[in-house]
């Protein structure tokens, strides 16, 4: 069985009070996955980081969760 790749690069974010873990699933070697995962604080300066670390992986889509009330 073969499975359609429908986004290359993606990420899943996890959210939390003080930090948001982030893994982000990209191409790897012989047609594999490679899978890297950060953790960023809060704060705008460290959410900046994360930000540009995804555009520069060329995420196309981002799954965030949450466990607590942040919504």
């Amino acid at each position: 069985m073969i499975m359609e790749v429908m986004y290359d690069r993606v990420a899943g974010l996890d959210v939390g009070n003080d930090s948001v873990t982030v893994c982000l699933r990209t191409p790897g070697a012989r047609r594999g996955r490679r899978a890297e995962t950060r953790t960023f604080k809060t704060t705008f300066g460290s959410l900046r980081l994360m930000r540009d670390w995804l555009v520069e992986a060329g995420v196309e889509i981002a799954a965030m969760e949450s466990t607590s009330t942040y919504w």
